[in-house]
């Protein structure tokens, strides 16, 4: 599914029962995802390409790296600018995304009903 932007998502799976979602994202090369955090834990896994979050771009996520993200923390996912084609993450993710804008005013939540 096409979600504008860059981005691109693939449901694997969802468990309304645990509210808990499993997607497969691609992002095009210097794809910035809207800044948000969390109700739960996620989990992810990269695939291809290279991906970090702006708050902290020392720490770089390249395939078959694994991130364990807890629950609240705020972040602005960013893929590499000079991949060689789209960056492709695996996440988990445990109850709500929820979107914030610069002064941290909610603009969309998504979890796993709404996906």
């Amino acid at each position: 599914m096409d979600v504008g932007g860059g981005i691109e998502i693939q449901v694997l799976h969802v468990d309304l029962n645990i509210g808990m979602w499993i997607n497969r994202t691609r992002l095009q090369p210097g794809t910035t995802v809207t800044t948000h955090f969390h109700s739960g834990m996620v989990l992810a896994v990269t695939e291809r390409g290279r991906w970090y979050y702006l708050e902290s771009p020392e720490q770089v996520n390249t395939p078959g790296s694994y991130l364990f993200e807890p629950a609240g923390s705020v972040h602005t996912l960013q893929a590499a600018h000079d991949t060689d084609g789209p960056t492709v993450s695996w996440f988990a993710i445990w109850g709500a995304n929820v979107n914030v804008d610069k002064d941290r005013k909610v603009t969309a939540v998504i979890d796993a009903y709404t996906i």
